[in-house]
C-alpha cells in the first residue's frame, strides 16, 4: 500500500473519480463521461487508486473498497474546510 501522504494527494487529485464510483460499481466506458479524461489517462488514475487499496477490480467493475469508502468520505468533509481556507477564510465552515 502507498504511503499515507500520497495516498492523500491522490485522494484529493482523483476525488472526482471516487465519486463517480461511490454509488455503485462502474465500469471505465461508464466513469469516462463523469470525470472527463481521456481513456488513457483513467487507466492510469484506476491503477494508481487500485495500487493504493482505494479501488478493486472484479467481475468487470471498479468499485470502492472499504478503505476507499471510508477515505471518500473524509474527503467530503474536509472539502467545504478547504474551501473556505481557498477563499481566505471568509464564510461559515
Amino acid at each position: 500500500m502507498a504511503h499515507p501522504r500520497d495516498v492523500i494527494k491522490l485522494l484529493h487529485d482523483r476525488y472526482n473519480v471516487l465519486q463517480a464510483l461511490e454509488a455503485h460499481p462502474s465500469t471505465k466506458q461508464e466513469i469516462l463521461p463523469e470525470v472527463d479524461v481521456a481513456r488513457s489517462t483513467l487507466d492510469t488514475i484506476m491503477r494508481q487508486l487500485e495500487t493504493s487499496g482505494l479501488v478493486a477490480y472484479s467481475d468487470g467493475e471498479w468499485h470502492l473498497t472499504v478503505y476507499g469508502h471510508c477515505a471518500c468520505g473524509r474527503v467530503a468533509e474536509f472539502l467545504p474546510i478547504k474551501t473556505v481556507l481557498e477563499r481566505g477564510g471568509e464564510g461559515d465552515i
